[in-house]
């Protein structure tokens, strides 16, 4: 008798194909060549930070962002929450044709909490390179006339025993 009497064979198929869609999958960094030696993080936050990375981001304090600021804005998000090296992210942006984009890694940075990666010139996607080590990253969209906004990106790469 089977465990799943009830349950047809597509069913079957589809939830276990569920189930492993859920299962982490170790990222290569590949050609990228990232420092992944013992204390790589350590070092990656001794880079130059810039303290100007949340300017001109107009929100209130508070965590419900129905009640942020109404102002004119420029918006967008990235086609993946996720990426690793050699990767392409696609990006939909709103409010403005013309604008820039600052990638920002996430970070203590001599205590700036960021440092500016690149900018790019109204980019409809953004690829993930040898400059942008794993972590945490934030992609300000900036244009004239709209306050700015950011999207949230998440490199991943070889895992290190940091």
């Amino acid at each position: 008798m089977s465990p799943w009497p009830t349950v047809s064979y597509v069913k079957r198929v589809v939830l276990i194909a569920l189930l492993l869609a859920l299962c982490p999958v170790p990222a290569q960094a590949s050609s990228c060549n990232w420092d992944t030696q013992p204390g790589w993080v350590k070092r990656e936050n001794l880079k130059k930070g810039d303290a100007t990375w949340d300017a001109n981001i107009p929100l209130r304090f508070s965590a419900d962002f129905s009640r942020r600021k109404d102002v004119p804005r420029i918006e967008g998000f990235a086609g993946a929450v996720s990426a690793t090296c050699g990767s392409k992210v696609s990006l939909t942006v709103f409010g403005s044709k013309i604008f820039d984009l600052d990638v920002y890694r996430m970070g203590y940075y001599g205590n700036t909490g960021a440092r500016l990666i690149r900018t790019l010139d109204s980019p409809q996607s953004i690829t993930v390179d040898s400059k942008m080590p794993p972590g945490q990253y934030l992609l300000k969209l900036r244009s004239k006339n709209r306050a700015a906004s950011f999207i949230p990106l998440m490199i991943t790469g070889q895992s290190s025993n940091d």
